[in-house]
């Protein structure tokens, strides 16, 4: 064999630049995984698994944390010839949660805290937009609807809900570069009951998710994306729920597949609930179904 330390060298010349090509298409698909998942009305499908866990301030609640598991298909495609894009998202919730039980005893009201285990309502959140690019101010309207499916009545409103919805969102076009880099905006919905178990209350419940992340690379971002909820049936002083957040996310593969992920810790600045929510803690899991290179 002539010359065999020669032709190594040049075998592993052609191998970092084979291995320096792949790895230059890999950042750029995941980077544009990154781009189509902050999207808020995309045409790409992918599941969100998100698990959160609040923690209350509340005595008798304070050692007993909320568990809230969440499974979100996003369904996302493009109709009309391509000049409309369609997304809807379905919300299917598994509750485990503290909950106040009142039992008599010796004709003495006794209270303790119990744990109910089961599913909550399902909701569903569809919105069009004519707005394809993925970077620069997007907007999308639509509806979106509460259906009563909890397993137990705590765990629900019984309602039928139905209201408009919207999003508005700016998407950076860089990363690293100051204003460039930085993705704001919001999920905003308002539903009114409109039918129902005739027993339970009218539900009237505004929701804002807004997001401001920044992007650190061409694939993570840190910020938050907190849900704020209104519920204007309740007291004046009880209807607002409002947390703030810092959390960091990144997209990786796992075989073909591209995985988002994120952790997010949040504070809240008003609650609600009785209880008194606190902090929580969220993480995050987005498998995406869908062929990212339309």
């Amino acid at each position: 064999m002539k010359n065999p330390i020669k032709r190594i060298i040049i075998l592993g010349c052609l191998v970092l630049t084979i291995k320096g090509i792949s790895q230059e298409h890999h950042h750029d698909h995941l980077e544009k995984v990154a781009q189509k998942t902050s999207h808020p009305v995309s045409d790409v499908s992918f599941v969100i698994a998100e698990n959160e866990i609040i923690f209350f301030e509340e005595e008798g609640f304070d050692k007993k944390p909320e568990n809230r598991t969440l499974i979100q298909p996003i369904l996302g495609l493009r109709i009309f010839d391509n000049k409309l894009t369609f997304a809807t998202r379905a919300t299917f919730e598994f509750l485990s949660a503290p909950h106040e039980a009142h039992n008599n005893h010796h004709s003495e009201a006794d209270t303790q805290i119990e744990r109910i285990d089961g599913f909550a309502d399902l909701g569903l959140m569809s919105l069009f937009s004519t707005k394809h690019g993925h970077e620069g101010f997007i907007w999308g309207l639509g509806y979106s609807a509460t259906f009563p499916t909890a397993s137990k009545p705590e765990l629900g409103t019984g309602k039928y809900q139905l209201g408009p919805a919207a999003s508005l969102f700016y998407l950076g076009e860089a990363y690293g570069t100051g204003i460039k880099s930085i993705n704001i905006g919001a999920f905003i919905a308002h539903e009114w009951s409109y039918a129902g178990d005739k027993h339970r209350e009218e539900t009237s419940l505004s929701s804002i998710q807004y997001v401001l992340m920044y992007r650190l690379t061409h694939t993570m971002q840190i910020g938050m994306e907190p849900k704020v909820t209104i519920d204007w049936k309740e007291d004046p002083g009880n209807r607002l729920n409002l947390p703030i957040g810092l959390g960091i996310g990144d997209v990786f593969n796992m075989g073909k597949i591209p995985i988002q992920w994120r952790v997010e810790g949040q504070y809240f600045l008003e609650s609600s609930q009785l209880e008194k929510e606190k902090f929580a803690v969220v993480f995050t899991l987005e498998p995406i179904l869908s062929s990212l290179l339309n």
